[in-house]
């Protein structure tokens, strides 16, 4: 992962986000990733794309595995924020002007315990047995929230009691995220 892109890469990566979403929105084909891309555009990451209406949440869709280029997981993922994030109407058209882009491209996954989770920086994937959640850092960092309370919330999230982060079959995961977005 490349913690720092170039204002070129920015560029970029937002672009092919931008496409894609603009397609979802018209009910379009998603255009093609372009294919003379820069190295770090190509190297493979887990990617989430977070879109908003002015202040409004509008979806966010992510890929944590990691197994596909950078720029193709951007599309795929800004498409299905923009069209099948269960908890938001498919965008419309009209609200492309509006639109804020925020693209957070996932370090690898290490197994954490509690004490090693920094809620300012860490992301973090919870699974217990069928049960999963993730949350992206920004997310703690903006509520402020403490280890404890980032756990609680994810359980909530994962449809596990508060407290299911405690249970002895629960794994947890951390991870940093290069943060690309725009001021669209």
């Amino acid at each position: 992962m490349n913690a720092s892109w170039t204002p070129a890469e920015r560029a970029i990566l937002l672009e092919v986000a931008r496409a894609a979403v603009r397609a979802a929105a018209e009910g379009a084909r998603p255009p093609p990733v372009p294919g003379d891309l820069p190295p770090a555009l190509t190297a493979s990451a887990g990617v989430f794309v977070t879109l908003h209406v002015g202040p409004e949440l509008r979806g966010c869709i992510g890929d944590v595995a990691g197994t596909a280029p950078i720029a193709d997981v951007t599309a795929r993922m800004a498409r299905a924020a923009a069209t099948r994030d269960p908890r938001f109407s498919p965008l419309q058209p009209h609200e492309i002007a509006d639109l804020h882009i925020e693209i957070s491209i996932l370090s690898a996954m290490r197994p954490v315990t509690p004490p090693e989770i920094d809620p300012r920086i860490h992301g973090v994937s919870l699974r217990c047995g069928a049960r999963h959640a993730i949350l992206l850092p920004q997310v703690a960092a903006r509520e402020g929230w403490d280890t404890p309370t980032l756990l609680g919330h994810l359980c909530d999230k994962a449809g596990l009691p508060p407290d299911g982060w405690r249970d002895t079959g629960t794994v947890l995961f951390a991870f940093t995220v290069e943060t690309v977005e725009d001021d669209g």
